[in-house]
């Protein structure tokens, strides 16, 4: 899960022509990439010693919030003749990190380890923030259709 989405972040990332995003959209994709590594450290400390966890440090990345348009710093019309299908990805983008987001809070809501539960909800809290981002980018994509 988190591999896929830092290689469609990595890609959003490549192909985009907004410098700002391309650093945000980078940002993300090494935010996915560290996700992943820190789940192959649970299942590597956690599963192989059976049961013992040593949660790594979970510090998220700082992003900008106070923008109208947080990831993308172009408008739509600048971005490309076509837009669409770049509202399309953030929509996309959202609906993956809403469904990390879910199993994050389920599996930490189920662990009856305390460290396997704040582990996972910092996952979510994690993801959340990128969440938040693509929403209101969201919001500033629709805004400018009208």
């Amino acid at each position: 899960m988190e591999e896929k989405a830092a290689l469609f972040y990595s890609e959003a990332a490549r192909q985009t022509n907004d410098p700002q995003a391309k650093k945000i959209l980078g940002k993300f994709s090494e935010d996915e990439e560290k996700h992943g590594q820190f789940l192959q450290t649970l299942v590597d400390s956690y599963y192989i010693k059976n049961g013992s966890f040593d949660p790594p440090d979970l510090t998220a990345t700082e992003y900008p919030v106070n923008k109208d348009g947080p990831i993308y710093g172009k408008s739509m019309k600048e971005l490309s003749s076509h837009p669409e299908p770049v509202a399309a990805a953030v929509e996309k983008f959202a609906l993956a990190e809403g469904e990390a987001i879910a199993l994050y809070r389920k599996l930490s809501a189920e662990s009856q380890d305390k460290a396997l539960s704040e582990f996972f909800a910092k996952l979510a809290d994690w993801e959340q923030r990128h969440l938040d981002l693509l929403r209101k980018q969201g919001e500033s994509f629709r805004a400018q259709r009208t």
